[in-house]
């Protein structure tokens, strides 16, 4: 919209036009100005395709003749700014309390200034730093400090000749953050014992509230010296991450030491725990000629031994299990005699929580009675009854 007031007091206003001049070159002559009220007038423009000034030449002329060529003036056509954000990358971590944040603006006439904005103390989002320039092609390295443990939003804008206003086409995102993960639920609690060759599951709860949880692992002691180092637990679920460990053969303490890190680098070294491994449960009679001692089991001797564990009862028939009973009680296993029914073999076994197993082989002519303390004692003696009654 291109205007003028044009006035004269004798004779009378007769014709107004302009010649308008492109950037490229073109020219677009006498454009009529038309009233729009009292001594107003106007000629829209549309050729605006090239971008940058446009020059204007104004003519006015009266009913006697007498003109005006005295007056030029410009616009100019702008295409907006551009801006890109460039360090650091989206969803960045660091440790740092100062960061530099850096943004590259581009125009096609020239910038007035660019700014930074980000979150204040208080959280708002809001304009951080201003800095001006003329430039058609400008680097800002905006350099912020006092960064406390939080996450952060950021973007740039650029600000131009014409009075366009750009910022960055989405925000990023920036956690600063010194506070190590952390390492809750460690597991087996101190002084867990277990039968040496035992498989043991070591766990842990590992959480980092800001950047998240790189690796958490566990260097072992044993008893006698043995070091097994940088022992990596698996994620599970959730926080939870496991090791099973399985060189338990030397009975005594072992010892784990906690590394936990983050993905920053900051590191939890502060957790030592401990499990204990004890010699299989063995009697004297164990190795003795007495019945049902021998063959195949890990030292368990039903007749010597009682199990206080938690267990589960296995029955086994010639290697293969053929019964589980999950039952949650403590029992009682003793060993007896009645006729058989030619039955080759038999094992019972019993496995706690902690998947140790013990188990025992009956050679022909020889049978169980077992004494069970729980509510499943009838289906276990119905077992037996169909193994002795084949």
């Amino acid at each position: 919209s291109i205007n003028a007031t044009i006035t004269d007091n004798l004779v009378g206003f007769k014709a107004g036009y302009v010649n308008i001049t492109a950037p490229n070159g073109t020219k677009f002559n006498k454009r009529n100005l038309s009233l729009v009220s009292g001594s107003t007038y106007r000629v829209l423009f549309t050729n605006t395709a090239a971008t940058g000034t446009y020059s204007l030449v104004w003519f006015a002329n009266d009913t006697v003749g007498n003109s005006n060529k005295s007056k030029t003036s410009n616009f100019v056509v702008s295409t907006p700014p551009t801006v890109t954000l460039v360090a650091p990358k989206n969803n960045a971590n660091t440790t740092n309390t100062t960061v530099i944040f850096t943004c590259r603006f581009t125009d096609d006439t020239a910038l007035v200034n660019v700014s930074l904005y980000m979150n204040d103390s208080a959280g708002v989002f809001k304009r951080n730093t201003t800095t001006a320039t003329t430039s058609t092609n400008y680097t800002a390295n905006f350099s912020v400090t006092g960064f406390r443990d939080a996450r952060y939003k950021w973007n740039c804008q650029a600000y131009d000749g014409v009075g366009q206003r750009i910022v960055g086409a989405s925000n990023r995102t920036l956690t600063r953050d010194r506070i190590s993960p952390a390492l809750t639920e460690l597991k087996p609690n101190n002084g867990t014992t277990y039968l040496n060759g035992a498989i043991v599951s070591i766990n842990a709860s590992l959480t980092d509230n800001l950047v998240g949880v790189k690796a958490v692992y566990v260097n072992i002691t044993t008893s006698n010296g043995i070091n097994y180092t940088n022992q990596l637990l698996s994620f599970v679920s959730d926080t939870t991450y496991r090791l099973l460990f399985s060189n338990t053969t030397n009975a005594g303490t072992y010892t784990l030491v906690w590394f936990a890190n983050d993905t920053v680098g900051n590191s939890n070294k502060s957790k030592i725990s401990n499990f204990i491994i004890n010699q299989s449960i063995t009697s004297s009679a164990a190795s003795s000629s007495t019945p049902g001692s021998g063959g195949g089991g890990r030292g368990f001797d039903p007749k010597y031994t009682t199990a206080t564990y938690v267990p589960r009862i296995i029955e086994y028939q010639e290697g293969t299990i053929k019964n589980i009973n999950d039952k949650k009680d403590n029992i009682k296993a003793e060993q007896g005699t009645s006729k058989d029914k030619g039955i080759k073999e038999i094992s019972f076994g019993v496995l706690d929580d902690a998947s140790r197993i013990f188990k025992t082989k009956l050679p022909e002519g020889k049978a169980i009675v077992m004494s069970i303390f729980i509510i499943s004692l009838f289906s276990i003696l119905w077992s037996l009854f169909k193994f002795f009654n084949k």
